[in-house]
């Protein structure tokens, strides 16, 4: 019986590390509320950082672990919103920001990240070596 039942627990295991597109997720204890804690934090350091949005869990990089998204508003008399991606698993913040244009993300639509720039222009984002980019939708 205890033979059955680890073979069983493993079988689970195992199915449980594959993600939906059938590629193997890496396995990680990962302490999401610290890495929130940790992104706001960050958040909060940039220059004339003020407000942190809410926070989303996608796959940015694509790479079977999610990251920690949100938006973050900063300026003075400017006012915009900036993009923060928190890879958790490797330890590296990523930002999409730009003096002239707001990015903000919308929500998650059917496994993927809505984005807008200047709440006009709807796209994804990804990254791309060491940068955060901005995708448009196609028309």
């Amino acid at each position: 019986m205890g033979r059955r039942l680890a073979i069983i627990l493993l079988m689970i295991v195992l199915a449980l590390s594959v993600t939906a597109c059938g590629r193997p997720r890496k396995v990680m204890p990962i302490d999401m509320e610290k890495a929130q804690i940790d992104l706001s934090e960050y958040c909060k350091r940039l220059p004339s950082a003020q407000d942190v949005g809410q926070m989303y869990l996608y796959d940015v990089n694509s790479d079977g672990v999610e990251e920690l998204c949100t938006s973050v508003d900063f300026g003075v008399e400017n006012i915009r919103t900036a993009i923060v991606v928190y890879d958790v698993y490797n330890g590296i913040y990523y930002t999409l920001s730009s003096e002239y244009v707001s990015y903000t993300i919308s929500r998650i639509d059917r496994g993927r990240l809505i984005v807008y720039e200047d709440e006009e222009i709807k796209g994804t984002i990804v990254i791309e070596g060491k940068y955060l980019v901005f995708v448009a939708d196609k028309k």
